[in-house]
This record gives structure tokens, C-alpha cells and sequence, in this order.
């Protein structure tokens, strides 16, 4: 419920409305109902506004006791109709209202009553619900007659006496009308009527709410209207009371229907009798006397008919225990059986699972003890004596029996004494089948004795103990490891047994083993000699099975392979740094990456003031990496070069293979190999060989120097041997991870080369336009070269002269706007002329090139390189580098240089050779085009009377091809096919082609043929193949009536069928000299008029819609 709900809004929701109308319903019935009672019963007044028979409160008082008291104020309505209306009473409205209201509550509070507190059943299914509906009926009918009679009597009636009878009469009729009407409607209408007003009906006709009639219901009724003619009918057998006769019928249905069939009787009995008084005219002063055996009958048939219904459904009950019973003993797992004193077998149960595998009763007079295995007999003989000696003992039993097989089973039952029951007369043996049962505790014993023995002979300790640690139960061994007596060890806990450093654990093991029900690691244990022992155990927690928890504790002694373990660490110490270096070495993602691991390591794992590694490159040792940067305020030099031959030491440490100490008290060593191996600072410093061993060519073993330094003293801080060897094994680790980077980036170089020159070669093959190629060249050359600017210039052989083509990387266009070049002038015309690679190390020592200089004031360039482009021994033109620092370019790279050159030359060449084949193919196809121009302008100088019809047809043809979606493509071959559609006529005789007259038959069959001729001029010339569509079927038509081949529908090729309503339109608008040319709108309409037969429908409809 929300805040802006209004409670005193009303709601009417649609289910709330489907009730409300049901409701209504229900009442308006209920009304008419009641009032058509009333006004029958008013035709049996005994005193005025007295009756005998008075059935519609029977209606009211089953409405209430169904329904609830919620519709007691219905009952004024009714009351006010049937004073006001049926019987017309005259006096004040104040009383006629007090009635109303009376009777709403008498029956509404009775009503109640039964309801709530007495619990009523309205089905009346017991003596106890008819006894309180005939009570209460009787209760509430005196009331109403006290209170009508005494308050209002009728005219007439003035005596004490007629006042008493009045009130008998009003009873008689209430008590009546109550007991006729409402166990009716109680039993058979108004469960109906609930299932309508709670909307759960069924109305669609599937389901009977009434049961079926019996068969002999007629002869019921028969019966019944034969008593009432011989008790109305025939006057002079009055006096015989053949009126009681109609006990019968109705005593009949109560015994064999119950409560059911007396409801049914009583009122069909009711309604027949009052049918009869009024259909023989009886006397109406009999009317109470008849009205009075009725309620005697319906009192005795209600109590007959309920007591009978109690005993139908006692039967039935009895019926559906029996078959209960019947259902267990068949689907028992086990079997029952009585057996006699003497052991005989007298009753087998029908199981269906037969724990014996006998067939069923096939065991019954025999003797259960000759069932039994022999060694069990004796022990069952005697448990069937103890049993027959007390009735009604029990006593369980283990035992075997003879299977059917022949095998022996394993039996678990229970004997019973009831020799002295009448209905029994036996003693029963219920028993089922154990033997599985048997097998696996045999095997579970044999498996406890197994483990037993592990456990007893285990060299492990095995305890158990609880959650306080009170150790429950321990194996031999535990004696024999700590020290202790079994039965001394049983009173201790665990906490004794700890060394005091464990002691400070023990909670949190136990807290442990509570919360996550094991635990497993390492404790101190302290023997009784005062030892310590090391003990690693795995302990879990025990829930199932136990009455408490049980820890199982198992434990071994670790103490020796601990020790050793110790021993082993301290001398692997050493090759943990190298192993965390190689895993640090392993996951690095370049040379720098890897440099500084081994810097870092070493100077971590040695203890030196720094590391550095010198690379040898070419003649040059190379300071790579260093690490820290800066020591004392000392640079140590990153990025310097230094000559191999200033640094002697250094390259006998490389020869000799094997690390060497300097001091910087050693006066062997030079000023400059001192300053390079920063002497002036460090006290010490060690090199050690960076070289690969192996299958490695000798110029490749040398890689470079590890140098470690030492800033304090050689007494404070020496390079022990240890040390060495720790330095030379971090050496040679750096050795293999260095030559391995160098591989991989040498591999990673080479794959990017063979990339690029693919993205080249894609960019050559799939554009032959030199543009497109030469810039995915220039972008390659400045990314893989990591260069600053690339440019190519292009030779042409007619002029002698280089001129500039493309560039890429420069900051202005003074490259782009030089002017060409001569062979031999400048570095370009240098490579050009001499057809080899032009290398300047330096540009700004050029002075002697003017141009040149000035161009570098804003470029900057310093390294120049310039490769002519060469291909099939003609020189293309020259591809030129720039760089704006100083390159000592590899051998790689200047291979790389050369093959991009080579690319960028087969590029020229290509795009030369395709410019040729482009300008060919060009001069070819205009040719083409001329020459069927030519054709279609000879074939209207043939015919005067068509000239000018080739041009115009072609292009409305082009016009509605192109709407109908063709490709440019296609419309080419569209248009070569409309220019030569009557290339066939060339075929036909001037005399037939030119004649002015009518064609004959013959000339006809000749001129058809036109088509077919252009087909076989044409079809050799294969690229008109695609055009021959129109020449030979544009007289195709869509009814398949067309030449030369019939063709229909989609068969004929579409540019046909555009071409044919192109070709009628054009003829039909044109003049000719024997006719006029139609108006526009004259041969739309025909063209549209042969839709579908001469001419495709959908292409008739783009024809119109292009020309409208």
C-alpha cells in the first residue's frame, strides 16, 4: 500500500464485479423462487394467512445455511412480498415490517448458529447434523407460530383453543415446508449453487452435477401416484388410511439410497401429495392431518436415510481398509506366515517379493524347521518353546533358510505368540531377507581387522583425541617414539606432549579443527627424555557415527629429513639467486629489460657498489646498462664507446675466458682503460666474460664484459671465491639470455622486413598505379630503417635527366621543388650515373654543393644514402635515405636497403608496363566501338525508311536497362547489342528488305531469318558474345509465339525483352511513307494492351513509368 492511496475510494475490480453479479443472480432467483412457493401455498389456507404446507422458508432457511447469515436481510424482502403482495394483509406497514424483520433474524441467527457453533455439515452426512436440522426446524417453526398467532390472530379464531390449533396448523406447515425444502436443496442444489457464486461452475456440458436416475425410479414414482389416486381419487376407500401406504416408496429410496435418496422422496412425495388434494378437490380440513403424516414420514425417512448413509460409507470404509491391507501385504519386503505349535506351516502372505523363491502357498502344511539350516535348528526349536510358553511374546530372531535355489539365505524376523487369538490361532513369523546385509558386515569385520593390523604395525603415530585434546586412543608405536606408557599417554592431552614453541599454537589448532574440521602442517614434539622432535601431521575431524566429535590424528617423524632439508637450503641458497635470475631473465621483453635483471641481481646477490655491461659491437665495447645510475656522485657512463684496442686487460679477459679482480692500486693498467673502468673511484672491480660456448662460430662466442665494482675497501668487502663463482655463473646466465635476445630481436627484425616487403608486393599487385605503390614503399622504408625521410627519383630515358617523384619525412618542400637532375649531378645523379650506392656520412661536409647546404639549413640531415633503382639491367631512377643523426648502419640493414630498392624499381617497371598496356587496351576498345558505329550507320543507309531508328532505340534501350538495374557493365554489351540488332538484314535480298509491297508468305519466312544470320555473324567475334542477346531474340515474345527460337517468358533473355518494347515503341511513334506515326498516348496504350502476351509484364511497367 502506497501513501497516495485513498482508502475510502471504491474500487470495482473485474473479478469483484463477476461476483457482485453472481451474487444478484443467485438472490433474484432465490426471490421468484419464494415467491412462486408462496403463492401455491396460499391456495392451502386453513385460517386466513394460515396454512398447512409452507415450503419457501424451507428455501430461505437452505439459502442461509449454505450461504452464510450475509443474506438474512434478503429475508425481509421476501417477507414484504409475501405480506404485501401474495397475501394482501391490510394492516399497519410498521408490523408487516417487524415480521419481515422477525423471521430475517429467528432463521439468520438459527442459521448462524449451526454454522459456527455447532459446525454443521450441510451435506448431512450424520445422524448428529439431521437431528440438529430437524431440532432446530422445530424450534424456529414454534416461534414463529407463537409469536404470528398470539400477536396477530386470524379472523376467526378467538378461543384458546382455536388459538392452539392455529398455532399447530402454522407449525405443522413451517415444520413441513422446513424438512421438505432444505435437506433438498442442501444435498443436490445448493453445493451447485456455491460453486456458481465462487465462479468455479463447470457450464460447458462435461461434467453431470446430477448422479444418474436407478432403473426402477419409475416404478418408485408409479407406485407413489397410485397410493395418492387411491387415497384422493377413490372416495369410498378413505376409510381404509390407504394414504399411509406412501411410506413404502419413501421408506424404499431412505434404505437403499440413504440421506441422498430421502431428500429426493420426501419432496417429491410432498409436491405429489399437494398436487393430488388440489387435482381431486380434496377437503382442506384433511389437509393438516396429511401434512402431519408428512412430517412424521420426513422425520423417519431423514433418521432412516442418514443412519443408512452411515452404514454405506462404514462398508465402504470397511472395503477400502481391506484393500489397504491387502496392497501393503503384496508390496511388503518381507513375509508373513503363521505357523502352528508344531512348527506346520498353516498361512503363507501373497508377497510379491518372496524372500524364499518358493511359488506362492506351495510351503503351506509343511514344516518350517525343515527349512532351517542344521546348525540353526536346535537354537529355533528352542525359541518357538520359550515363545509358546506366554501368549502374546515376542521374541527377534536371526536364522538361516533354504532358498528355493537351494542356497542358504540369511533371515531376520520376529516371532509372535497368538496361539490365543480366536482369529488367528498361530504364532507369526514376520521375516524378511538379510543375507546382503550379512555379507557386507562380514566384509566390514574383515576390513576392521585389516586396518587393525595397519595401524598396530604402522611406524607412523596414530592417536585419536577430542576437541579439548584429550587424547582418546594411541597406536604401539606411539610408546616406542615418546617415550610414554599407553595407558600414561591415555591421561594426557596433546598440549603436553608440544615443545613450549608449538605450545603457543595449540588454540588455534583447535579452533581449526572446529571450524573447518581438519588441519595439517608442522609441530615440535618434546619425549619424555626431554628431546625435541619434529613432527608433520594431518588430523581430521570425525562427526558421523559418534556419539562426539573424534579428532584422527596421524603423525610422522621429520626430524632427520628436516635437518637434512636445512642443509640442503643453505647450499642451494647460492642457486636460488641464479634460478629467480633466469625466471627474471625468462619473462624480460627485451635486451634493456634483461640488461638491467642481470645488473640488479648481481649487485643484490654479491653485494658490489655497482654493476655495468660492456657490449662488443663490431671494434667497439659499448657501455649498455648500469645499475644504480649514479655512485658518489659518479656517472658510471651509459652509452659510451670505447675502442677494443685502448682497452688491453679487457681483451685478455676475453681470450682467457675467466673472470679477473683489477685493484685500483695496479699500475699496469693505462689512463684510459683506468677512467674507462671508472678506477678513479671504485677500489676493486671484476670482469667476467660474457661469451657462448658451444656450437657458436668464435666470432660470435664474444658478447661483451659483466663489470662489478666495489666502492669500499678490498679487507672490508673482497671478492671471495664464492663470489667469483656466483659472479661467473650470473656471467655465463647473462650470456645465454643476451645471445638469445640478440637472436630474437635479429628474428623479430628479419620478420618485420619479410612483412613489409609482403605489404609492398600486396600494394604493387593489387594497384598499378605507381602512386599507391611507391607510398606504401616510402612508408616501409621510413619505419623499418627508422629513418628520417626517404625520397625517389625517377629517370627518364628520353630527356636523359632524374626528375623528382616522391617523398616522405621532410619538414618543407625543398627536396620536392628541386629541379631535375643530369646524370652525375649531385648524390642522386651520382648513384644514377655510377649504378651503385652513394653513402655520406656526414651531409654538412658537402661545402662544394650549394643547393645542398641551403636545403639543410632546414632539415638538418647529417647521414645520406642513395641506391639506384635498377631492373632488368636499365636504371629506373634512385632511391635516396636521410637521417638527421650519424648511422653505423649493419649488415641487415644495408641488405634490407638494397632489397626495398629492388621492390621499388620492380614497381617503376610494372607501373610503366601497365600505363603501356592501359593506353593499348584504350585505342583498342575505341576501335571497336568505331566499327559498330560504322555497321549500325551502313545498316540505315540500306533502309531509308529506318534511319535514325538505331540511334534512337539504342539509347531509350540504355535508358530502361539502366532502371532495371543493370550494371555499367552490362550496359555496355546492352549497347553494342541494340546498335547491331538488325545486323542480320545484311543477310536479306535488297528485293525482299526494300520492297514496298506486302511481303509474301515465302519473303516472310525469309525475313525471320534475319535474327539467325546476325547470330552467326556475330557469335565468332568473341567480344560481341556478351551483346548478342538483343540481335537474336528481340523478336522473342513473352507467349512464346516469337522468332527465331519461341522462346517464353523469363527464357528470353531480359535485354530482349526491353529491347522489344523499345523497338515497337520507336516504330509505332516514327513516320514512315506509307503511314503517319502514332501519338504517344496511342502506343503506350497498345504497348499495354500486349502486356503479357507479346510483351513481360514488369518491363512494360518501368517502360511507362520512364516515359510518364
Amino acid at each position: 500500500m502506497t501513501p497516495l492511496h485513498n482508502h475510502n475510494t471504491l474500487h470495482f475490480s473485474p473479478i469483484n464485479t463477476r461476483v457482485a453479479l453472481r451474487t444478484t443472480f443467485i438472490l433474484v432467483v432465490y426471490i421468484i423462487i419464494f415467491t412462486g412457493l408462496d403463492r401455491l401455498a396460499r391456495e392451502f389456507q386453513i385460517y386466513p394467512n394460515v396454512v398447512a404446507w409452507y415450503p419457501p422458508d424451507g428455501v430461505s432457511f437452505a439459502l442461509l445455511l449454505a450461504l452464510g447469515g450475509r443474506f438474512a436481510p434478503v429475508l425481509v424482502v421476501t417477507s414484504l412480498i409475501s405480506s404485501l403482495l401474495v397475501y394482501r394483509i391490510s394492516g399497519p406497514i410498521e408490523l408487516v415490517v417487524g415480521w419481515g424483520i422477525l423471521i430475517s433474524v429467528v432463521y439468520g441467527v438459527t442459521a448462524a448458529f449451526l454454522r459456527q457453533r455447532v459446525r454443521f455439515d450441510p451435506q448431512l452426512k450424520s445422524t448428529r447434523d439431521v437431528i440438529w436440522l430437524i431440532g432446530s426446524s422445530a424450534i424456529v417453526s414454534a416461534i414463529l407460530a407463537i409469536i404470528a398467532i398470539s400477536g396477530n390472530p386470524p379472523t376467526g379464531v378467538i378461543s384458546v383453543v382455536d388459538k392452539l390449533i392455529a398455532m399447530i396448523t402454522w407449525w405443522i406447515g413451517e415444520m413441513v415446508g422446513l424438512l421438505v425444502m432444505t435437506p433438498f436443496l442442501l444435498i443436490h442444489v445448493m453445493p451447485l449453487v456455491k460453486k456458481f457464486a465462487n465462479g468455479t461452475l463447470d457450464l460447458s456440458g462435461k461434467q453431470n452435477p446430477f448422479p444418474p436416475l436407478p432403473r426402477n425410479t419409475v416404478a418408485r414414482a408409479i407406485t407413489l401416484l397410485i397410493v395418492l389416486f387411491l387415497a384422493f381419487g377413490v372416495p369410498s376407500l378413505k376409510s381404509f388410511q390407504s394414504l399411509y401406504l406412501i411410506a413404502i416408496p419413501l421408506i424404499w429410496l431412505s434404505l437403499d439410497y440413504g440421506i441422498k435418496g430421502a431428500s429426493i422422496g420426501i419432496m417429491f412425495i410432498s409436491f405429489a401429495t399437494i398436487g393430488a388434494i388440489w387435482l381431486f378437490h380434496s377437503d382442506l380440513t384433511q389437509l393438516t392431518a396429511v401434512q402431519l403424516l408428512m412430517l412424521v414420514l420426513s422425520v423417519t425417512s431423514l433418521l432412516l436415510g442418514v443412519v443408512r448413509t452411515e452404514q454405506i460409507q462404514t462398508t465402504r470404509g470397511v472395503g477400502k481398509s481391506e484393500k489397504r491391507f491387502r496392497a501393503l501385504v503384496e508390496h511388503s519386503m518381507e513375509e508373513v506366515s503363521l505357523v502352528g505349535m508344531d512348527g506346520t506351516l498353516l498361512f503363507e502372505s501373497p508377497t510379491r517379493h518372496r524372500p524364499l523363491g518358493y511359488p506362492p502357498n506351495s510351503l503351506v502344511g509343511g514344516n518350517i524347521l525343515d527349512l532351517l539350516h542344521p546348525d540353526d535348528r536346535s537354537a529355533a526349536i528352542e525359541l518357538l518353546a520359550r515363545v509358546k510358553e506366554q501368549p502374546g511374546s515376542q521374541r527377534e530372531a536371526l536364522f538361516r533358510l533354504r532358498h528355493y535355489d537351494g542356497s542358504w539365505r540369511w533371515m531376520e524376523g520376529v516371532v509372535t505368540n497368538l496361539l490365543d487369538e480366536p482369529a488367528v490361532g498361530a504364532m507369526v513369523i514376520n521375516y524378511r531377507d538379510v543375507t546382503e546385509r550379512k555379507r557386507a558386515e562380514e566384509t566390514l569385520r574383515a576390513s576392521e581387522d585389516r586396518y587393525r593390523d595397519l595401524v598396530d604395525n604402522s611406524h607412523d603415530l596414530i592417536c585419536t583425541h577430542d576437541l579439548e585434546g584429550r587424547i582418546l586412543s594411541v597406536n604401539p608405536y606411539a610408546e616406542q617414539c615418546l617415550g610414554y606408557t599407553s595407558d600414561t599417554l591415555l591421561q594426557m592431552n596433546i598440549r603436553d606432549l608440544l615443545a613450549p614453541e608449538s605450545q603457543k599454537l595449540f588454540h588455534i589448532y583447535l579452533h581449526r579443527m572446529r571450524t573447518r574440521g581438519f588441519d595439517e602442517g608442522i609441530m615440535v614434539i618434546q619425549t619424555m627424555t626431554g628431546e625435541k622432535r619434529i613432527w608433520e601431521y594431518k588430523n581430521s575431524l570425525r562427526t558421523e557415527g559418534v556419539s562426539t566429535p573424534v579428532v584422527r590424528g596421524m603423525a610422522r617423524d621429520i626430524t632427520e629429513r628436516k635437518q637434512a632439508g636445512e642443509q640442503v637450503q643453505a647450499r642451494t641458497a647460492e642457486l636460488l639467486t641464479l634460478y629467480e635470475l633466469s625466471r627474471s631473465l625468462a619473462d624480460a621483453d627485451g635486451l634493456d629489460e634483461i640488461l638491467q635483471h642481470v645488473n640488479r641481481h648481481a649487485v643484490d646477490s654479491i653485494h658490489t657498489t655497482f654493476a655495468r655491461i660492456a657490449l662488443l659491437e663490431g671494434n667497439k665495447f659499448i657501455i649498455q646498462s648500469a645499475y644504480p645510475i649514479r655512485v658518489l656522485d659518479h656517472d658510471l657512463h651509459v652509452g659510451q664507446r670505447v675502442p677494443v684496442e685502448l682497452l688491453p686487460h679487457c681483451q685478455r679477459v676475453m681470450q682467457e675466458k675467466k673472470p679477473v679482480v683489477f685493484q685500483t692500486s695496479n699500475r699496469e693498467i693505462g689512463s684510459e682503460e683506468r677512467a674507462a673502468l671508472l678506477l678513479d673511484f671504485a677500489q676493486s672491480v671484476c670482469l667476467i666474460p660474457l661469451r657462448m660456448g658451444g656450437s657458436v662460430s668464435p666470432a660470435k662466442q664474444a658478447l661483451g664484459l659483466l663489470m662489478l665494482g666495489e666502492a669500499r675497501s678490498e679487507a672490508r668487502e673482497p671478492f671471495t671465491p664464492e663470489k667469483l663463482r656466483l659472479a661467473e655463473s650470473i656471467g655465463d646466465q647473462a650470456a645465454v639470455a643476451i645471445r638469445r635476445m640478440l637472436l630474437y630481436e635479429q628474428t623479430e627484425r628479419r620478420l618485420q622486413y619479410l612483412t613489409a616487403l609482403r605489404e609492398i608486393d600486396q600494394a604493387i599487385t593489387s594497384s598499378f598505379g605507381l602512386s599507391l605503390s611507391m607510398d606504401a614503399l616510402l612508408t616501409q622504408v621510413i619505419n623499418q630503417l627508422n629513418v628520417d625521410a626517404t625520397s625517389v627519383w625517377l629517370y627518364n630515358p628520353d630527356t636523359d635527366v632524374l626528375e623528382y617523384s616522391i617523398g616522405r619525412g621532410f619538414r618543407t618542400r625543398v627536396f620536392e621543388q628541386a629541379k631535375p637532375l643530369r646524370r652525375g649531378e649531385g648524390n642522386a645523379g651520382r648513384a644514377c650515373s655510377e649504378q651503385r650506392t652513394i653513402h655520406i656520412p656526414d651531409l654538412m661536409a658537402q661545402q662544394d654543393n650549394p643547393r645542398l647546404m641551403k636545403a639543410l639549413q632546414s632539415e638538418a640531415f647529417v647521414t645520406y644514402f642513395g641506391v639506384p633503382l635498377i631492373s632488368k639491367g636499365d636504371i629506373k631512377g634512385v632511391l635516396e635515405v636521410f637521417h638527421r643523426t650519424s648511422m653505423e648502419p649493419d649488415e641487415d640493414w644495408l641488405d634490407f636497403l638494397h632489397t626495398l630498392a629492388g621492390q621499388a624499381a620492380l614497381a617503376i617497371d610494372n607501373a610503366t608496363l601497365f600505363d603501356n598496356l592501359l593506353r593499348s587496351n584504350y585505342e583498342l576498345g575505341q576501335a571497336y566501338n568505331a566499327t559498330i558505329v560504322g555497321w549500325s550507320a551502313a545498316l540505315d543507309l540500306r533502309d531509308k525508311e529506318t534511319e535514325g531508328h538505331t540511334q534512337r532505340v539504342t539509347e531509350m534501350t540504355v535508358r530502361l536497362a539502366k532502371r532495371m538495374g543493370f550494371s555499367k557493365r552490362e550496359l555496355v554489351h546492352v549497347r553494342r547489342g541494340a546498335l547491331l540488332h538488325d545486323i542480320g538484314k545484311m543477310g536479306v535480298p535488297d528485293r525482299i528488305l526494300l520492297k514496298p509491297d506486302k511481303l509474301t508468305e515465302a519473303e516472310w519466312e525469309i525475313m525471320r531469318m534475319h535474327p539467325t544470320h546476325a547470330y552467326q555473324m556475330l557469335k565468332p567475334i568473341t567480344y560481341l558474345g556478351p551483346a548478342l542477346d538483343i540481335p537474336y531474340s528481340h523478336h522473342e515474345k513473352w507467349d512464346g509465339t516469337g522468332y527465331p527460337q519461341g522462346l517464353k517468358g523469363e527464357a528470353i533473355p531480359l535485354a530482349a525483352r526491353i529491347f522489344a518494347a523499345v523497338d515497337v515503341y520507336d516504330a509505332l511513334t516514327s513516320d514512315r511513307p506509307y503511314r503517319a506515326g502514332w501519338p504517344k498516348e496511342k502506343v503506350l496504350e497498345h504497348i499495354r494492351s500486349l502486356r503479357g502476351s507479346h510483351f513481360d509484364p514488369q518491363v512494360v511497367e518501368a517502360f511507362l513509368k520512364m516515359l510518364t
